[in-house]
């Protein structure tokens, strides 16, 4: 693809060698506009000299291999803090895909003391808040727990310390 402009004219001109050309740009006032499928037929486009500048994609570039940003690459408990803890913990996780999660906190002896989660989760970056205390609503003792996070057929641990 190519582009030029004249100053002088106050026109831009883009062409392109194959197929259609999609233009897209934003007005100062934030309104989207979109225009697709511009053949180049050898005539110049006109932009009016009032409106914003223009961003072109011209849809060259190969599609990425790269999973957006805002897509985890792996699940995983990414972070705890803070770690040691007294009295919550934020327990900070990444899902690839959406679907069911389990988050559950056992202590050092492999007994269940309380399930943060059990629903079904959209893909992405999540945080959940463990306020120190078991099933019943107790402040649990000084000591190591272990965060377990189910996500599909992944599984993963990560220990957190409690100290008072």
């Amino acid at each position: 693809m190519s582009i030029s402009a004249t100053e002088s004219e106050g026109k831009i001109k883009i062409s392109r060698s194959y197929g259609p050309i999609g233009l897209h740009y934003q007005s100062v006032d934030g309104v989207d506009y979109l225009v697709s499928n511009i053949f180049e037929l050898g005539e110049p486009v006109v932009l009016s000299p009032e409106e914003p500048p223009v961003v072109l994609d011209d849809g060259d570039s190969p599609p990425s291999e790269e999973l957006p940003s805002d897509v985890p690459k792996v699940t995983e408990i990414t972070s705890i803090y803070p770690n040691p803890f007294n009295p919550s913990i934020t327990i900070r996780f990444a899902l690839v895909t959406s679907g069911r999660v389990s988050l559950r906190i056992y202590d050092a002896r492999g007994v269940l003391i309380r399930t943060l989660l059990g629903e079904s989760l959209p893909s992405g970056v999540h945080e959940v808040l463990w306020d120190g205390r078991d099933h019943r609503g107790q402040h649990v003792a000084s000591g190591i727990y272990f965060a377990h996070l189910v996500a599909g057929d992944v599984r993963t641990v990560r220990k957190m310390v409690m100290l008072k």
